[in-house]
């Protein structure tokens, strides 16, 4: 039964140094191990508190297993207030797992943070929310299709952690890279899924109260923290999601909203040039619900504009 903190160091290319900080909880009874990480994206605040306060209110003396936390998964971008990317390489790190122990800053760094705490754990929650430029409807995601008893313990983490809305991803095994954290996580046999909740990287209290309820009952109902797990039976559950995207660079008049339910073909908004001029609209691919949109009308060719979930693949 321990409780501590510790700073990793590792070396990166040009003489740079990677920093992972984990805060470790090792429980009075043997039992599974959870990792959590948060910080992945630098500009996302709400987890990365929930995470501090998740270590510092947890009692040994509560905990069956070991609950790894890892704070502040990418610290360059976090010191930085990096929107999406490392600024060391300009690399976003959710889309670089597993990484590359021989590869660029970001690769190197998702590869130590998973070969050193999440390949170790049983379970794995990846914390964030809408970054300084997004705004979001909260939720889960989590992919299915690697192992049937992976896929169930990996919805379950979604389920529980608690909000809204509930995305199960099939993971396409024809990719030789997961690219993303969770996606990684299950491919590798451990039961994984990405929460998210806030608001533009705001630091609020009610984004932060969300992430440490979530954590904390998935914990208690996979038997590492003690107390009744709370059923969620309030989520709505879609099959997949579907980026739009700018078809050409300009400036984005969005008319949609986080929450917004969205019918094929019904207009999201319109690009003008920066004079003015009409470029075109922009149409939802399918119908439905839209959950994380960019805020700011700055687009480049092809930048994001918001993910659909649909309840049919597509």
């Amino acid at each position: 039964m321990a409780k501590f903190t510790k700073m990793h160091v590792y070396p990166a290319e040009g003489g740079e140094t990677i920093h992972i900080p984990a805060a470790t909880v090792q429980g009075e009874r043997p039992g599974p191990h959870a990792v959590i990480t948060a910080g992945i994206h630098g500009g996302e605040y709400p987890p990365v508190a929930a995470a501090i306060q998740l270590y510092k209110q947890l009692d040994p003396a509560q905990v069956s297993g070991t609950v790894t936390i890892i704070t502040v998964s990418n610290v360059s971008a976090f010191e930085h207030r990096s929107m999406f990317v490392t600024p060391v390489d300009g690399k976003n790190p959710n889309r670089c797992f597993p990484g590359r122990e021989d590869g660029s800053y970001t690769e190197r760094m998702v590869y130590y943070l998973f070969r050193d705490f999440i390949s170790k754990g049983d379970l794995h929650i990846d914390a964030h929310c809408g970054d300084l430029i997004e705004s979001l409807a909260p939720f889960a995601e989590y992919s299915w299709g690697v192992d049937p008893e992976v896929d169930r313990k990996s919805k379950e983490i979604a389920v529980y952690y608690g909000l809204p809305n509930v995305v199960g991803e099939l993971c396409d095994l024809t990719k030789e890279y997961a690219g993303l954290n969770y996606e990684n996580s299950a491919r590798h046999g451990i039961p994984s899924a990405l929460v998210e909740a806030g608001q533009h990287g705001q630091l609020e209290q009610d984004a932060v109260e969300i992430h440490l309820a979530g954590m904390k009952n998935v914990l208690r109902h996979f038997g590492v923290l003690d107390g009744e797990a709370w059923e969620n039976d309030g989520y709505e559950l879609f099959q997949g999601v579907t980026a739009v995207e700018a078809p050409v660079p300009g400036i984005f008049y969005c008319q949609v909203k986080p929450g917004d339910y969205l019918k094929k073909g019904q207009s999201i908004g319109r690009l003008e040039d920066y004079f003015g001029t009409a470029l075109g609209e922009v149409f939802a691919p399918a119908d439905g619900k839209v959950l994380y949109i960019t805020d700011n009308p700055a687009m480049i060719q092809d930048g994001f504009i918001l993910d659909l979930a649909t309840k049919e693949k597509i």
